[in-house]
């Protein structure tokens, strides 16, 4: 149980549903939460930051340019695809990635700036989703 509710994964037809909703428990449980019309300017800069990294790694993936997607990535990368499941290492991806690029798909990031949630975390960084 979490927060007096039972959750289970079966309930989410995503990973990025179930983030969001333990986001949203998250956010109401702190005293000090961030609403979207009273974000102090640092935090607008900060999104604005994370709006220009989204794209410039969205623009490698669609051009299935390597050397400009790595440099998105630590060497210790731990990513969740929620068809896909864990990936544990850059080299994974990174091959994956290079599979991708030369199959038919001519899969296409475009980042959706209206959607986009930031939520800075002190002395860390932010969740985006």
């Amino acid at each position: 149980k979490m927060l007096g509710l039972h959750l289970t994964l079966a309930r989410f037809k995503t990973l990025t549903a179930l983030v969001e909703y333990l986001l949203f428990l998250s956010l109401h449980v702190l005293p000090n939460r961030f609403r979207p019309n009273e974000q102090p300017s640092h935090v607008s800069n900060f999104f604005n930051e994370i709006v220009l990294a989204d794209n410039l790694l969205f623009k490698a993936f669609n051009n299935c340019d390597t050397l400009a997607y790595k440099e998105y990535f630590n060497n210790d990368l731990e990513f969740y695809h929620d068809l896909g499941g864990l990936t544990v290492s850059i080299k994974s991806e990174l091959q994956s990635f290079k599979e991708n690029c030369e199959t038919d798909l001519h899969l296409k990031r475009e980042l959706v700036k209206s959607n986009l949630k930031v939520y800075p975390i002190k002395n860390y960084g932010a969740i985006e989703i």
